[in-house]
């Protein structure tokens, strides 16, 4: 696989003719291979909602729990129902997903001062393999590195690197995508006052048997999630750039920037999807189920990959000493993380996959959802005897 791998092998090959070609050669040289066969089994006998979920208005009334918990027991029995969902049909995944790689790396070190390390990787993920499509196969990702004192001093060195990353697909998402399905799990519908299908009074549970006798297309109209037909791997391409600046024997510092930018991220589309509703008001659940299905889930003038959200940014600092104590070494480590408390946000309305329904609650706009960590101190110790 690694010998027919396309453009990229072939540019890696050419570049060490290229080394060879320029007169460098290696004071210093090595090769190293590998390869990982990773293989598992899934038997998957029922999914989540299939006892029903129940969405009920109290009307300003407090529940008091008679134990510890929150129980049906301790809800009144005369609330209203607001919605009303459940998962029929269970569904039975009988899967295996089997990840397979295989990678080789040359180091070379031309001069005492220029080391050049050059390798690529190949990644191959089952779940790929789609009836649409026989499979990702071609998930080669080139790699190169450089290290550099300039003019041989010790007390200056710079790094850079780049190179292509692809990422495992967790069968997790791939069998939740089965559930909501129903060509390949179980059919998950929604109940509301005011539609033809009226959810059963509180506590009440439908039995299985009054909708597996139905067809399809006698059920409400609910979400179907699916996959790119022609699913590929998720990666990623990664730039860093580094300097490192020794001071004294056994004080350095080091300033480091990586860039990175995905592709092929993995999101669920909803090929059943009511039509986007414009913020600052609200609708029935009727009203949005007579839209269905546009088979595009995104609000109307979004293009694919259209928005950009802001983006993230972060300035460590981090300090590590070493010293002997008798015969130990101790290093001591203190790091800060986020040092100008900047606030990055890391998750953001994604209209299907979220798991809020935009046709009833309106239109949120990529509105973010999550932000990642304040400002944070680290202090470690590590002894050696």
């Amino acid at each position: 696989m690694l010998v027919s791998g396309g453009a990229e092998m072939k540019a890696y090959a050419a570049a060490a003719q290229a080394l060879a070609l320029m007169g460098f050669v290696p004071l210093y040289y090595s090769v190293k291979y590998g390869a990982d066969v990773l293989r598992g089994d899934f038997r998957i006998d029922s999914g989540p909602g299939a006892r029903g979920a129940c969405v009920v208005d109290l009307e300003g009334r407090a529940i008091v729990p008679a134990g510890p918990f929150v129980t049906l027991k301790d809800i009144p029995r005369d609330v209203s129902v607001l919605s009303y969902s459940q998962s029929f049909v269970n569904p039975e995944v009988r899967d295996a997903q089997l990840l397979a790689g295989a990678s080789v790396e040359d180091t070379y070190r031309t001069t005492p001062n220029l080391t050049l390390t050059l390798g690529v990787r190949w990644d191959y993920d089952s779940v790929t393999n789609t009836p649409a499509a026989d499979g990702d196969w071609n998930n080669v990702a080139p790699r190169v590195g450089v290290s550099w004192m300039p003019r041989g001093s010790a007390r200056h060195h710079i790094r850079d690197g780049y190179g292509i990353f692809y990422e495992r697909i967790p069968f997790a998402v791939y069998s939740d995508t089965l559930f909501k399905n129903p060509a390949g799990g179980a059919v998950s519908v929604t109940l509301a006052p005011g539609t033809p299908f009226a959810p059963p009074a509180f506590p009440s549970a439908l039995p299985r048997e009054s909708v597996n006798a139905l067809p399809l297309s006698e059920l409400p109209p609910r979400n179907v999630q699916v996959f790119d037909p022609a699913l590929e791997s998720p990666s990623t391409q990664q730039v860093s750039a580094g300097y490192v600046f020794s001071v004294t024997s056994d004080f350095a510092l080091a300033f480091d920037y990586v860039h990175s930018r995905g592709r092929h991220l993995i999101r669920r589309i909803d090929t059943n999807a009511p039509v986007p509703f414009a913020g600052g008001g609200t609708r029935s659940v009727a009203e949005a189920d007579a839209t269905r299905p546009i088979f595009n889930d995104r609000p109307a003038g979004f293009a694919r990959n259209s928005e950009r959200t802001p983006g993230f940014a972060q300035f460590d600092l981090g300090l590590v000493r070493r010293f002997s104590v008798g015969t130990a070494s101790v290093e001591a480590r203190a790091e800060v993380f986020n040092v100008f408390n900047r606030t990055n946000f890391s998750g953001f309305f994604n209209w299907g996959a979220s798991g809020v329904r935009p046709d009833e609650q309106g239109t949120l706009d990529v509105q973010p959802t999550h932000a990642g960590p304040a400002r944070q101190f680290q202090f470690t110790a590590r002894v050696r005897f």
